[in-house]
């Protein structure tokens, strides 16, 4: 029995929770979770999940926040504030 990719979710939960992260479920290979900050009264949600390509190739894309609204569905508005 190959128990590989459930050990993995397992593992992944548990670490969530250990930093203050609620799991919320896992979906075609994402998963995902939430932890409320009080200070800034927000919601922080991450979604984890492994890809089949090296990290130089995924960061410049990713990172690209001047162009988030054309790659990821439902942003209406960018903005940095600072960084590069």
């Amino acid at each position: 029995m190959h128990l590989g990719p459930f050990f993995v979710l397992l593992a992944s939960l548990a670490q969530a929770a250990a930093d203050g992260w609620t799991a919320a479920g896992s979906t075609r290979g994402v998963t995902l979770a939430f932890r409320d900050d009080p200070q800034l009264d927000v919601r922080e949600v991450r979604a984890t999940t492994e890809l089949p390509f090296p990290a130089a190739r995924i960061f410049p894309l990713v990172c690209d926040f001047t162009h988030y609204g054309s790659l990821v569905s439902g942003v209406q508005e960018t903005r940095m504030i600072s960084g590069a």
